[in-house]
């Protein structure tokens, strides 16, 4: 199946998928994928200030032929997924937002977000008589997020320097850029995150007079790491 939208500001979005299933084994393929120009308006520049994304998954299901005596399934899944995004968190002062609330200040133009992540599972269920399935799982993932942004203007923090610009007419000059800044700092933060560990799972199924009953139990062992 394929799915294609395309939206203003430069959007196109494409959304594709694939699957079959052939005797015991079936599989998936799928992807995730959007462009966008984005809808603010950098001072000065020609940056655009969209997005991005691309992300894929697949799968691999094995299950036991019909009538066997333990009914199991096993399935493996991969995902890969990168997006960059020309974001900014600055905002801007009041007369400004009610001017053009789709305005970026120039001093933000290199603010930018850069995120991958990508890992996979594999999940086990085994059917145990006709009321009771036990799921095991074992995952692992990994993100990363890459944010450059515009911290300080002359030592001070951007979002009180924007504050203070609604009476300060000399700081709303440096962020129209009519005014030179003595001290302008960026900061890339660099973070990883992981996740990963095993999980089991057992649902089983039962009746007390004319209640029909659902018990869950289960236990994980997890681990994550920023």
């Amino acid at each position: 199946a394929l799915k294609t939208e395309v939206g203003s500001f430069g959007t196109n979005i494409i959304h594709a998928h694939y699957g079959a299933t052939e005797g015991q084994w079936g599989m998936l393929l799928e992807t995730y994928q959007k462009q966008t120009d984005g809808f603010a308006d950098i001072d000065r520049s020609k940056n655009g200030t969209g997005q991005d994304l691309q992300e894929y998954v697949g799968k691999l299901r094995w299950s036991s032929a019909p009538g066997a005596t333990l009914a199991q399934q096993v399935e493996l899944k991969l995902l890969s997924a990168v997006e960059a995004v020309d974001f900014s968190y600055v905002g801007l002062t009041d007369a400004d937002f009610r001017r053009n609330p789709n305005r970026r200040y120039g001093l933000t133009e290199l603010d930018h977000i850069d995120r991958s992540r990508e890992g996979g599972s594999l999940q086990h269920q085994l059917t145990l008589g006709e009321n009771s399935l036990l799921t095991t799982s074992l995952y692992h993932f990994k993100t990363v997020r890459d944010f450059a942004r515009l911290t300080h203007i002359n030592g001070v923090a951007i979002t009180s320097f924007v504050n203070s610009a609604n009476t300060d007419p000399a700081r709303q000059a440096i962020l129209d850029g009519t005014a030179d800044a003595t001290d302008i700092r960026h900061q890339i933060n660099n973070r990883h995150f992981t996740v990963e560990g095993v999980q089991t799972e057992l649902l089983t199924g039962f009746a007390t007079g004319g209640l029909q009953h659902e018990l869950t139990a289960g236990l994980r062992l997890h681990e994550d790491e920023a």
